[in-house]
């Protein structure tokens, strides 16, 4: 759920974040590998793949395999086919695609991040021992971006299976500013914290969870991947300190959170609840305000038409309390008869 109301709601709850993108794994690792191009048609699938024309690049890689153009990188040609299959959600082709490389006798290099792929589209389907039982048949050391993914997707299949000593220390060795340690610090400190009180051998690990998610919180974030990764970290902060009682620690950290990012209007939501749970209501009422301007359709919004005079309410301004109450049955009914539409249109 995404909903927020009260102080004890713990967003933590069952977040594990994979990117499910495989087409950003060709960096600079590939780029040497394909620095010697003997097939022209290659090089122009290439050419799109790295500007990110990913459909372009597939229906070039088609074309030419479809003409037998790709002689020299039938393989290379293969797998990057495999992975922008899986980019865009077709797992079942993308996982006959490796499957073929695999029973082929592929290179080890190639053979080895097929392995790879599979064992990721088996993790995306829930298949947690199949996932890993493919990652075990990866021999060779894979690029270095697909290698900390490795890790990563690990990490997440002994977070699974509740061994979140030796999913930290796989993760431990992973570079501080890598995207792909950062995910997984960020889904090791919700374990942490989820269940630092009643898996065995977790008691008083929650605080090392708040450290690492304070430690995404404050990344240094150059893409906006990372800065939604970064308001994530600072939100499921802010409403554990709020489900903690320790609303001055919870504001600290929504305020981290982008005023006007994808998870701003959870964190002004919060923000107003960490000053109404200590009493101040006359400043739970500007960020609570500044949501009611906002889409209606977002949940922390609707939230806010309640919100909004149950702060009016404690403060004893009850003509004021009683006006947005029935702003909100206005806009609740609203929504009800688009809801009710949109069901008979169906």
């Amino acid at each position: 759920p995404d909903t927020a109301r009260r102080p004890g709601y713990l967003l933590l709850a069952g977040v594990v974040l994979l990117l499910s993108c495989t087409v950003a794994q060709a960096r600079k690792d590939d780029v040497q590998q394909w620095r010697k191009i003997e097939d022209p048609h290659f090089g122009e699938v290439l050419f799109d793949f790295y500007q990110q024309k990913y459909f372009s690049a597939l229906t070039h890689a088609m074309s030419a395999q479809q003409q037998q153009r790709l002689s020299h990188h039938s393989d290379e040609a293969e797998l990057l086919r495999g992975g922008l299959f899986l980019s865009y959600g077709l797992h079942n082709e993308a996982a006959r695609v490796f499957q073929r490389l695999i029973d082929a006798g592929a290179s080890p290099q190639v053979r080895d991040r097929a392995w790879f792929f599979i064992a990721k589209i088996r993790y995306q389907r829930g298949y947690g021992e199949e996932a890993e039982a493919a990652l075990k048949n990866i021999h060779d050391a894979l690029p270095a971006e697909l290698e900390e993914e490795r890790k990563v997707l690990l990490a997440y299949l002994l977070i699974g299976r509740q061994q979140y000593p030796e999913a930290i220390a796989l993760l431990k060795d992973m570079q501080g500013d890598s995207a792909w340690a950062a995910y997984g610090q960020y889904n090791v400190g919700v374990a942490l914290i989820k269940y630092g009180q009643t898996a065995e051998g977790l008691a008083g690990n929650k605080e090392e969870g708040v450290n690492l998610l304070t430690k995404v919180g404050y990344l240094r974030a150059s893409t906006e991947e990372m800065r939604s990764l970064r308001d994530k970290a600072n939100l499921a902060l802010g409403y554990y300190f709020l489900q903690e009682g320790a609303p001055s620690r919870s504001k600290a950290y929504l305020n981290e959170v982008r005023v006007n990012g994808p998870l701003s209007n959870k964190a002004l939501l919060g923000v107003g609840w960490g000053y109404s749970s200590e009493g101040r209501h006359e400043l739970s009422l500007p960020p609570w305000v500044e949501l009611q301007e906002r889409d209606v359709m977002d949940s922390a919004v609707q939230e806010s038409l309640l919100a909004v005079p149950y702060a009016y309410g404690q403060l004893g301004a009850y003509k004021q309390a009683l006006q947005h109450y029935q702003g909100a049955i206005a806009t609740f009914e609203q929504e009800l008869t688009r809801l009710d539409g949109a069901m008979q249109s169906i």
